[in-house]
């Protein structure tokens, strides 16, 4: 009978647990863009927010006017989802340092 060896204990505790998968961390990648919001060209239809994983958008309202918005910036992933599903060409991928959440 063949039985499995376990490290001794002082072995085990010192082993570090593998990294947990992009898809699994938590924040914004350090490198990753955030969504410009051209309130010019968004319509408020919110087909950008339906679509974003971590909810960082949300609509404001200016004057009877609605418009989608960067909400928070740090929980957003840069995955572009809301780029790509806004039929307008209201939302592009920018760098962090020139995008900031909207009331900031």
């Amino acid at each position: 009978m063949i039985q499995a060896m376990l490290p001794p204990d002082d072995l085990a505790d010192s082993i570090a647990p593998a990294p947990a998968p992009a898809c699994e961390a938590r924040g914004r990648p350090p490198k990753a863009p955030l969504p410009d919001i051209d309130p010019a060209r968004c319509t408020g239809c919110g087909r950008c927010i339906a679509v974003c994983p971590v909810h960082v958008l949300g609509f404001h309202t200016e004057r009877w006017t609605k418009f989608a918005v960067l909400v928070e910036a740090e929980p957003c992933t840069g995955c572009s989802r809301c780029e790509v599903r806004c039929p307008f060409n209201a939302i592009t991928m920018r760098p962090a340092a020139q995008v900031k959440p909207h009331g900031t």
